[in-house]
C-alpha cells in the first residue's frame, strides 16, 4: 500500500512537470549527446574564425569575464580549454566590482592594452558595452563577445556578439543558457576545426559549466538540464583540486544542485563582493592541492566575513526601511551600506517586508544600488522609468542594478514609487507564496521511499522546482529555537498519528507558533542522517495558523 502511494504522489509530481512515461527515461538520465550545433548561435563562425586566426599566429589573447559565479566559471573554463587547445599566449581580466563595475571599463581596456594584448574575448558580459569596445578598436583590440544578457538595437562593433537574445539567433532554446553555456559552445565549436578536447572530452568541462548555469538561476531545461546532470558527476570524480578543497572546507560529502548554489557558489561570489574575484578564479584553477587547500580556507574565512557584513547590514537595513514602511517600494540608502552584499540585503528586505526593494550604498556623491523584486513589478522597468535621475542602470524584472548621483535618491524615490502606483497591481502578496504541488491528507506518505523517488528529478532549479507539498491541521508538539540568536526554528508536528520534524532557518517572527496551536505548512523534503540513523525532515517554506 505504502509503494503504491508513493507511485501515485511521483506521478502527480511528473505530471506538474508534463512528464509522462513515454519520455521519463531521457528526463531522469538525460543523454549528453543530445547537443544542438553550436555555430546556429549569431557570430559563432566569425568568432571561431578569428579564434583560429589568433592560434595560428599565438596572438595574446585576453578572456575578460565577471565578478559573479557565472563570470568566474566561464572564465575558467576557457582558461582550461585554450590550454589544452594550444594557445599558447593567454591571460585574463575580471573586474573590480567597487571599481569598473559591470561589464567591460574604459580602465579594463587601458591595463588590458598595456598588456600587449591583441584579442580580447569576454565572457558573461560586453552585449551593452558599446563605447568601451569602441575604445578597444581605436587602440588596435579586436574584441570577441560571448555573452547571454540583455542586447541593445544594435550590436557593439566586435568582431562576432554571440549572445542568444539577438534576433538572428537560430540556436533552440538557447536563450536560456548562463554565459557559462554560452562560453561552453564557443568551446565546443572550436573543438570541430582543433585539436586537443576530442572524442567528448569537452565533458570534463562540464562541472564548471554546471556551477555557473545553477549558481545564475536559469531554466533547469533542455541542454541546461543535460549539462548539469552531466556536470555533476564531472563534481563527484572531480580532477579540480580547487574545487576539491572547497568541498573539504565545507565538509560537503553529498554533491546536488544545493551544493552548488548553497555552498560552492557563496564562497565562490564572496571573493568578489568583498575583494577580488581573481582571487575566486585562482583556486577555482589551482592545481596544487596543499596551496588549493591553503587558498580554500582564505575563501572559506572571506565568506564568513561576508556573512558576518550581511547580518549586521541587513539589522541596520531593517531600522531604516521602518521610515519608509507605507511605500510601495522601499528605497533605502546609506553610507555604511557594502557595495558587495546590497543585493543580498535586498532580497532578506523582500523577505521581511514583502515590497520590492532598492538598497543603495552612499559614497561620497556616487550612490549604487540594487534591486529585488517579484510579482508583476519589474525591477529593470523601474529603473527606466527614473531615467531623469540616474546615470546608468539596468538588469532584469526580479533584479536591477543602478546607479545615480547621491543627490538624487529622494528624487528616485519618489519616481520608483509613483511607477509602482501608476501601474494599479492587486493581489501582490499572493506571487511570494510558494505554490504547491500538491495536498496531503496527512503525513503518512513522508517516507524514504518518496524521499528516494524525488531525488531522482535532480537537477533541480527553474522549470524543475524541488517538489513543494502542502498539509492543513497539524499540531505543533514541539518548538526547538537554534542558532546563536535563536534565529533558526525545528517543530515536531503530528496528524494524530504520525510524527515529522521540520526545520525553517532564519524564521521570521510570523512563523513562530506555541505547542499545541493548529497550523497549515507548505514545505520541501529532506533527509537528516545522524549516527547511521536516516529519517525524513520538512523544510518550511511558509507557516500559518490553520482556518478551522
Amino acid at each position: 500500500m505504502e509503494a503504491e502511494l508513493t507511485d501515485e504522489i511521483f506521478e502527480i509530481i511528473l505530471g506538474k512537470r508534463n512528464i509522462d512515461r513515454a519520455n521519463l527515461p531521457d528526463f531522469l538520465n538525460p543523454k549528453y549527446d543530445n547537443q544542438h550545433d553550436p555555430f546556429l548561435l549569431p557570430d559563432m563562425d566569425k568568432a571561431v574564425k578569428r579564434l583560429l586566426r589568433a592560434h595560428k599566429g599565438q596572438e595574446k589573447i585576453t578572456i575578460y569575464g565577471d565578478y559573479d559565479v557565472d563570470g568566474v566559471t566561464s572564465s575558467a573554463l576557457l582558461l582550461d580549454a585554450f590550454e589544452k587547445f594550444g594557445f599558447e599566449n593567454v591571460d585574463f581580466f575580471l573586474p573590480n566590482r567597487f571599481i569598473d563595475g559591470y561589464g567591460i571599463s574604459e580602465r579594463a581596456v587601458e591595463i588590458i592594452h598595456q598588456r600587449g594584448t591583441d584579442l580580447i574575448v569576454t565572457v558573461d558580459c560586453g552585449s551593452l558595452n558599446h563605447k568601451e569596445i569602441e575604445l578597444a578598436n581605436s587602440l588596435g583590440l579586436d574584441v570577441v563577445v560571448t555573452d547571454h544578457h540583455n542586447i541593445a538595437e544594435s550590436q557593439p562593433r566586435a568582431i562576432a556578439v554571440v549572445n542568444p537574445q539577438r534576433p538572428e539567433n537560430r540556436y533552440p532554446e538557447a536563450n536560456i543558457f548562463a554565459g557559462v553555456g554560452v562560453a561552453f559552445k564557443l568551446v565546443q565549436a572550436l573543438g570541430a576545426h582543433l585539436p586537443g578536447l576530442e572524442n567528448g572530452r569537452e565533458k570534463w568541462l562540464l562541472d564548471l559549466v554546471a556551477l555557473g548555469t545553477v549558481c545564475d538561476i536559469v531554466p533547469m531545461t533542455g541542454e541546461n538540464r543535460q549539462n548539469v546532470y552531466w556536470g555533476l558527476e564531472v563534481l563527484r570524480k572531480t580532477r579540480r583540486p580547487g574545487i576539491k578543497a572547497m568541498l573539504a572546507a565545507t565538509s560537503t560529502e553529498n554533491i546536488s544542485t544545493s551544493t552548488l548554489g548553497f555552498v560552492l557558489g557563496p564562497m565562490i561570489n564572496s571573493a568578489g563582493r568583498l575583494e577580488t574575484a581573481e582571487k575566486a578564479l585562482d583556486l577555482v584553477f589551482e592545481r596544487d592541492g596543499l596551496l588549493a587547500l591553503e587558498k580554500s580556507n582564505q575563501l572559506s574565512a572571506l565568506n564568513k566575513k561576508r556573512r558576518d557584513l550581511q547580518r549586521k547590514s541587513l539589522k541596520k537595513a531593517i531600522k531604516l526601511a521602518e521610515n519608509y514602511k507605507n511605500d510601495p517600494v522601499l528605497v533605502i540608502a546609506d553610507t555604511s551600506f557594502n557595495e558587495g552584499v546590497i543585493g543580498i540585503i535586498a532580497s532578506g528586505l523582500v523577505d521581511k517586508f514583502k515590497k520590492p526593494v532598492f538598497v543603495i550604498s552612499i559614497e561620497g556623491e556616487i550612490a549604487k544600488g540594487s534591486a529585488r523584486s517579484f510579482g508583476d513589478f519589474s525591477a529593470s522597468q523601474a529603473v527606466y522609468s527614473a531615467e531623469e535621475v540616474i546615470t546608468k542602470g539596468g538588469g532584469h524584472d526580479a533584479a536591477a542594478g543602478v546607479t545615480l548621483p547621491t543627490k538624487k535618491v529622494d528624487d528616485f524615490r519618489k519616481l520608483v514609487n509613483n511607477f509602482y502606483k501608476s501601474l494599479n497591481l492587486k493581489n501582490q502578496l499572493a506571487k511570494l507564496l510558494p505554490v504547491p504541488d500538491m495536498s496531503l491528507n496527512d503525513l503518512s506518505p513522508l517516507t524514504f521511499e518518496l524521499y528516494s523517488k524525488i531525488q531522482q528529478l535532480e537537477p533541480f532549479g527553474p522549470g524543475n522546482e524541488e517538489p513543494i507539498f502542502a498539509l492543513k491541521n497539524l499540531t505543533v508538539k514541539h518548538r526547538q529555537d537554534m542558532g546563536d540568536k535563536k534565529q533558526h526554528i525545528k517543530y515536531t508536528f503530528t496528524d494524530g498519528e504520525n510524527e515529522i520534524k521540520m526545520i525553517k532557518f532564519n524564521a521570521p517572527n510570523e512563523f513562530i507558533f506555541e505547542p499545541g496551536e493548529i497550523v497549515d505548512v507548505m514545505f520541501r523534503i529532506g533527509l537528516n542522517e545522524w549516527r547511521g540513523r536516516r529519517t525524513v525532515e520538512g523544510m518550511i517554506l511558509h507557516i500559518r495558523e490553520s482556518d478551522l
